[in-house]
């Protein structure tokens, strides 16, 4: 996996270890106060949240994030309000967990790349929003005040423009993570690629370095040692003869050393 579904897997895996800690407690809760119908759903939901978490470990990353993203509206939301199972202190707080549930696609799915997943998942959630309201209307649970204000066309279209700007701005903040990250990644790369150049530049130029140093102990030192052999020799020889060869040869290390050393400049200077 690359960098992004390692990020997103670590997110999956910690969403899903507090979900599962909730759905316990919830669990515990509804074994004490509630019916066998709440206590099946919220078990269902534990349920899916550890399948979700063992999926996330096992690299099947999409199936996780799936599970992780219908569960919670599903099993909390959408079964309640198909059974007729909602409390009436539930007026508000079922279609303001869907709203609050549709932000899960925006946290686990790339809206770029999963495309496709990622709106069925929004428009579920947005289905969710509008269903609920409907549907609690049309099961006759609710007190007639709260039937009356959950039954206006009002009522419905706020949860739905609160759905829509909710929707709006996470997607917005999520478009600017989404440029900041691919602005660093862009200097991350500028970055290694100046980082490899000069490692490249540091590489040659030792190099360098180990020819000229290679150079200087084994071509330089030959010519020099004749020289300095030759100069000694010069200063003991009286024979005019000899003294004319001993200048030669002279003559011939210090050309050969000239050569050593227009070398040694030439690769400094490559």
């Amino acid at each position: 996996m690359g960098p992004l579904e390692v990020r997103t897997a670590k997110l999956v895996q910690r969403t899903s270890k507090i979900l599962i800690f909730l759905s316990i407690l919830a669990v515990i809760h509804t074994i004490l106060f509630e019916d066998f119908t709440t206590i099946l759903r919220l078990s269902l939901n534990l349920v899916c949240m550890l399948v979700a978490y063992g999926l996330s470990r096992s690299n099947h990353l999409v199936l996780a994030k799936i599970i992780l993203c219908l569960s919670p509206g599903v099993f909390s939301l959408l079964l309640p309000t198909l059974w007729g199972d909602v409390p009436e202190v539930h007026f508000f707080w079922f279609p303001l967990a869907a709203v609050a549930y549709s932000i899960f696609p925006y946290l686990f799915f790339d809206y770029v790349r999963e495309r496709k997943l990622f709106f069925a998942l929004v428009l579920f959630h947005l289905f969710l929003a509008i269903f609920i309201p409907v549907k609690m209307n049309s099961g006759k649970v609710l007190s007639e005040t709260n039937l009356k204000i959950l039954g206006s066309v009002s009522f419905i279209t706020a949860y739905t423009i609160m759905y829509l700007l909710i929707n709006l701005c996470v997607l917005a903040l999520v478009s600017i993570n989404k440029f900041y990250e691919s602005h660093i990644e862009a200097l991350n790369d500028s970055l290694e690629k100046t980082v490899s150049q000069r490692t490249s530049e540091l590489m040659e130029r030792n190099i360098q370095l180990n020819q000229y140093a290679y150079m200087n102990s084994h071509k330089v030192r030959g010519p020099l040692a004749r020289i300095m052999g030759l100069l000694e020799l010069l200063k003991e020889e009286k024979n005019p003869e000899e003294q004319k060869n001993i200048q030669h040869k002279l003559l011939e290390a210090a050309r050969e050393m000239d050569v050593v050393v227009g070398e040694m400049n030439k690769k400094l200077n490559e």
